[in-house]
């Protein structure tokens, strides 16, 4: 679960651990995972209060009127765009790692 709310931030854990340390890791852990669980308890009001709500983006509308419509469609849009970018570049840089000599001619 708690994967699942880090996103893609999970996959690069253990080399955060190793820059930091242990104790600044798990302080930083303890904060996201903190704001992560308030995140949970927003979400959840607001869908106690929306229940008729199937998308997130009448969710939004319920909280902010049409503003909070386009806001929301625009960050889960967004989202949906630059995942598979983040993907790429997540795995361009794993590859760097495992072949170090190798070069990529991007021309």
């Amino acid at each position: 679960m708690m994967a699942d709310m880090f996103g893609l931030g999970a996959l690069s854990l253990p080399a955060d651990f190793a820059r930091l340390g242990w104790a600044p890791a798990l302080s930083c852990m303890a904060c996201f995972t903190l704001t992560n669980v308030y995140s949970g308890f927003i979400y959840q009001r607001l869908t106690l209060k929306v229940p008729r709500a199937v998308v997130f983006d009448e969710i939004g509308f319920a909280a902010y009127g049409p503003l909070g419509r386009v806001l929301v469609f625009g960050t889960v849009y967004l989202t949906i765009l630059f995942e598979p970018v983040i993907f790429q570049l997540m795995c361009m840089e794993a590859l760097q790692q495992v072949c170090p000599q190798q070069t990529a001619m991007l021309f």
